[in-house]
């Protein structure tokens, strides 16, 4: 019996995001394979979870310009090195008890911070454990996906492929494009009527536009400033905010709602149903952090981009903007304004979604469960 491990990291939801939509796939297409979706790293590595959970969202969401230095670091291999050197063996031991407890057939690993100390777990187990990295980012990446030379990679780009082959020497017949893994509840269209009574599930008028602010697990940074002008404007439409992990920005959203009772906002913290959110919106706002723009572009819901972490998240944007499918608006104010205006024209609203159904992007998630199945790498 084939047994799957994939291992993700806390640093946002992005990663955990298409572990679990691979668990699904698997379950759907290979039965007789098992899949575990596990933190690849031990809740007592006090150290390890410090750098990539609470210092990775302190640096994306309240002070960038730390993010933006460790980043342009992170393409240096010294540096690289330097990091694995501090994090991986004591990562590495955990990973080899996790892998052979769980008897482990298959690794994936979703986030390039374990890869090294994967392939050395894998080692000390004898090696004859298949590994896989799939790689999260697809259109700009940290050259750290490519540390390791000789495992095999799942990308879903020729952009991402070209870079790991050109700039960071991997050989390509290591290197194979699969579609993104998206979660299916996404892809699955609504009719009106199902919208209008997904809408009464959650409380929300019909004839209502609805806007919704979200940015995967660290939250959205900015809601609170945006959400500020929609309140001044005294905007007529539903605001759905989803906060995830920040608690600070849900805590004064939560008193904003109550005192101004005639907006309709609705601060949430993190949720099980974001498929639910993005099917009753009219438009969102969101980072470009790849599962929250994809899960959105793909639901064919107009979007604003208020902000991407710098490097990895910069192509995302662009493919998106590119594409004529969304805006890239920092300013709160200008974010404001474009909805309202987006939501007092229907003819415009309409077509932008035309243009979401012939956006190039290639969803078939039971491709990826069949080749990682049967070790295809062509």
């Amino acid at each position: 019996m084939r047994k799957f491990v994939c291992l993700y990291l806390n640093t946002g939801g992005g990663h955990k995001a298409p572990a679990n939509v691979l668990k699904y796939a698997m379950e759907q297409t290979h039965p007789d394979a098992s899949v575990e979706v596990l933190n690849g790293v031990d809740s007592k590595n006090h150290f390890a979870r410090f750098v990539f959970e609470t210092c990775y969202r302190f640096a994306c969401n309240y002070v960038p310009g730390i993010w933006i230095l460790t980043y342009d670091l992170g393409m240096h291999t010294w540096f690289q090195k330097f990091v694995n050197m501090l994090l991986a063996p004591h990562t590495a031991w955990y990973l080899k008890r996790l892998i052979k407890k769980a008897q482990a057939t298959d690794v994936v690993c979703f986030h390039f911070g374990l890869t090294p100390a994967v392939v050395s777990a894998i080692r000390r187990l004898g090696g004859k454990i298949s590994l896989t990295v799939i790689v999260t980012d697809p259109f700009s990446l940290p050259r750290a996906w490519f540390y390791e030379k000789n495992v095999k990679y799942f990308v879903f780009s020729d952009i991402a492929k070209e870079q790991a082959v050109k700039d960071c020497g991997v050989p390509e017949k290591n290197v194979s494009v699969v579609p993104f893994l998206l979660n299916p509840k996404f892809l699955t269209p609504l009719s009106k009527s199902d919208v209008i009574e997904l809408r009464r599930k959650h409380g929300i008028p019909a004839d209502k536009k609805v806007i919704l602010l979200a940015g995967g697990g660290e939250g959205l940074p900015n809601a609170v400033r945006i959400v500020q002008h929609f309140v001044r404007r005294k905007v007529s439409f539903t605001i759905l905010v989803v906060c995830g992990k920040d608690k600070a920005a849900k805590k004064v959203l939560d008193i904003t709602a109550q005192l101004y009772p005639g907006i309709d906002l609705r601060p949430m913290g993190f949720i099980s149903y974001m498929d639910e959110m993005v099917k009753v919106c009219d438009c969102a706002v969101t980072k470009a952090g790849t599962s929250s723009l994809m899960e959105v572009l793909v639901s064919r819901k107009p979007v604003i981009i208020s902000s991407y972490i710098h490097g990895q998240e910069l192509g995302n944007m662009q493919f998106a903007v590119r594409n004529k499918v969304a805006r890239y608006i920092r300013d709160p104010k200008e974010i404001c304004d474009t909805v309202c205006r987006l939501f007092e024209d229907d003819s415009y609203l309409n077509a932008v979604k035309q243009k979401l159904g012939s956006l190039p992007l290639s969803t078939d998630i039971t491709l990826v469960a069949d080749k990682l199945y049967n070790r295809d790498f062509s």
